[in-house]
């Protein structure tokens, strides 16, 4: 029932100069109305000194994030990433592996689709040497599975029909 609040640390856009302060993660207890003042997760500094791109919940506290590919850096407007998982209760952050290298990929899809037990999370990422690929990432390991090869120019979204 707490609700957390990211920031990437940027002041604007790609190649913008980033903040003085790091990525980090705040929160506001169930119930409560204002920010936690006990409760700050310095994902950059956790990180060792990426920033955040985005955030997408999977479930059981934890939080799949994009980062920018170089540290203490915004350039690469959401390409060009490395991926990580955090739990904002305990404050953990893991690097996930299998994921193409930030220099290789081409593009990344907006929209991930997480599965409904928040087991893993897959995104359409398409490198620079091949189609795209939907990637599906164990969010218990942090270990990516290259899968499906689309014929397409790129992946914008993943999702499940149900009917």
């Amino acid at each position: 029932g707490d609700v957390y609040a990211f920031s990437s640390a940027t002041l604007g856009g790609d190649g913008v100069k980033p903040s003085t302060k790091p990525s980090a993660a705040i929160r506001i207890k169930n119930g409560e109305t204002e920010f936690d003042q006990s409760y700050f997760f310095n994902i950059q500094e956790k990180s060792d000194g990426y920033h955040l791109y985005d955030a997408h919940y999977v479930g059981n506290n934890k939080f799949f994030l994009r980062m920018y590919a170089e540290k203490n850096s915004t350039e690469g407007w959401g390409t060009n990433c490395r991926f990580a998982i955090v739990n904002v209760v305990d404050q953990t952050f893991t690097w996930v592996t299998g994921m193409p290298e930030a220099d290789e990929q081409a593009h990344i899809g907006r929209l991930p689709y997480i599965a409904e037990d928040g087991k893993t999370i897959s995104w359409g990422i398409t490198t620079k040497q091949e189609k795209p690929h939907v990637y599906t990432v164990d969010i218990a390991t942090a270990k990516a599975t290259k899968g499906l090869k689309v014929e397409s120019g790129s992946i914008t979204a993943l999702g499940k029909l149900s009917y």
